[in-house]
């Protein structure tokens, strides 16, 4: 085992083992962070995929029924009828948290 750990080419390939472990430019710590940073990039497109399909739905509704773009509309745009009056509430969060 001696023999093993004194023999210079072990010690060589040893020492180049370990600079190619943890070098900056290819480092097994980057290398770990790049994975854990493609799997949070998957999981985001997961999740705007699935907000890209809601809003193709959405789109659709609103082009063939006249009943849900009124409903839309007055929801997001607060629009209104001539003998209507709207009223919006803001709920103030910030106020409920200091209580």
């Amino acid at each position: 085992m001696k023999k093993i750990l004194t023999n210079k080419y072990f010690i060589a390939l040893a020492v180049f083992f370990a600079l190619l472990l943890f070098s900056k430019s290819s480092g097994i710590f980057r290398l770990i962070s790049q994975f854990k940073e493609i799997k949070q990039l998957k999981e985001q497109k997961s999740y705007y995929d699935k907000e890209i399909e809601n809003t193709k739905k959405l789109i659709k509704s609103l082009e063939y029924d006249t009943a849900v773009l009124e409903k839309y509309a007055r929801e997001k745009y607060f629009m209104k009828k001539d003998n209507e009056d709207v009223f919006v509430i803001i709920r103030d969060d910030n106020r409920n948290k200091e209580k």
